[in-house]
């Protein structure tokens, strides 16, 4: 059935009422609905609730109960956890957690025990010459009750994105984290304790214009994959530094080289800044595509301004076979993204993750 603004199946599937403010898409396709008196919005029968302020989130059911928790870290402020309990969520201040300008959260079970633990990796206020940085933060779950808080055994930095998986298949989760200009990796002893590694990336990784990462199995030959991006206009001014977005191919030496990798073509088109990245099966073939959020550079366009979405097969660019309308030059930059079916085709969307507008990008 057409899900259409005059649908009354639809409306009433979704629990609209008096309070509500309908969600169309672009085709005026009722696909959700904003509650004015709560701020919460149902999709497809979920309730995805906007919590205000959020400048970097991550949704998972912490405490192990059944609902989707969200850990929230605002620009300035204590990490806040909303517990869900069947929809009514409970807030819960971390104050050990404090940072200014969280960036990224790293979300993965860390000491093994079950639980999803987390990592901020935060930048401080950027108007600050020299700025000071922050010092990535560890937040072990203790079982759903809290978090014990302490920080990585790292320096002081401009720390942006950063990911986690099994680089050496020991059996526990390792870190990718990156600066705004170089690329680290860090060994997890299975306990939750990280330590640098050295050797297991190119040497000029460690002052580049590349800014995150993403450690996924991509071509699922059993080793985890690298892909790195960032700053890649800077491969239009001739750079002599790492710019390209690439991937870099997992093997079993556990080192990821260049000579092992793929190019992925650079934007011309004023979209040479990627600030996050998903791997996801869209279309459950059994391959896996790539999700780049790019917005705009300093060459092409205005820095940070504007939004492209683009959608790969290994370095092929399949955008135009899953979504319409996925770049706009006038909107703010798409910080990081979220998958979820939205209307209920039983097809994974791509939306926007923080909730500062509503955003989605329809799987065809």
């Amino acid at each position: 059935m057409k899900k259409t603004l005059i649908s009354i199946y639809i409306l009433t599937l979704l629990g609209c009422s008096k309070d509500d403010i309908l969600i169309p898409n672009k085709e005026k396709e009722v696909i959700g609905y904003k509650n004015k008196t709560t701020n919460s919005i149902r999709l497809d029968s979920k309730i995805w609730k906007w919590f205000g302020n959020e400048n970097t989130s991550f949704y998972a059911d912490i405490d192990l109960d059944g609902d989707e928790d969200v850990f929230i870290s605002n620009s300035e402020s204590t990490p806040l956890i909303n517990y869900n309990d069947g929809g009514k969520f409970t807030e819960t201040k971390l104050n050990d957690g404090y940072q200014i300008f969280p960036r990224s959260i790293i979300g993965n079970d860390f000491n093994g025990d079950g639980y999803i633990d987390f990592i901020i990796l935060a930048h401080n206020d950027e108007r600050l010459n020299p700025n000071p940085g922050e010092i990535p933060t560890l937040f072990i779950n203790e079982r759903g009750k809290g978090f014990k808080v302490s920080k990585l055994n790292l320096k002081s930095s401009f720390w942006h994105l950063g990911s986690s998986a099994d680089i050496d298949k020991d059996g526990d989760v390792d870190l990718l984290i990156c600066t705004a200009g170089s690329i680290g990796i860090m060994i997890n002893d299975g306990m939750g304790n990280f330590k640098e590694a050295s050797g297991m990336l190119p040497i000029s990784y460690t002052n580049c214009n590349l800014i995150g990462g993403m450690l996924e199995d991509i071509n699922k030959d059993g080793y985890i994959d690298l892909l790195v991006y960032g700053h890649e206009f800077n491969v239009l001014n001739n750079a002599p530094y790492p710019s390209k977005t690439k991937i870099l191919w997992g093997n079993s030496s556990r080192k990821f080289t260049e000579e092992n990798s793929s190019d992925i073509k650079e934007d011309t088109n004023g979209y040479g800044i990627i600030i996050d990245a998903l791997c996801v099966d869209l279309n459950d073939d059994g391959i896996n595509e790539i999700i780049l959020s790019r917005t705009g550079d300093p060459i092409n366009s205005s820095f940070y301004k504007g939004y492209k979405i683009q959608i790969l097969n290994g370095v092929n660019d399949v955008t135009d076979k899953f979504i319409m309308n996925n770049t706009s030059n006038s909107e703010s930059a798409i910080m990081w993204l979220k998958i979820i079916d939205v209307n209920g085709d039983y097809k994974k969307d791509i939306v926007e993750g923080v909730r500062r507008r509503v955003k989605f990008f329809l799987q065809k």
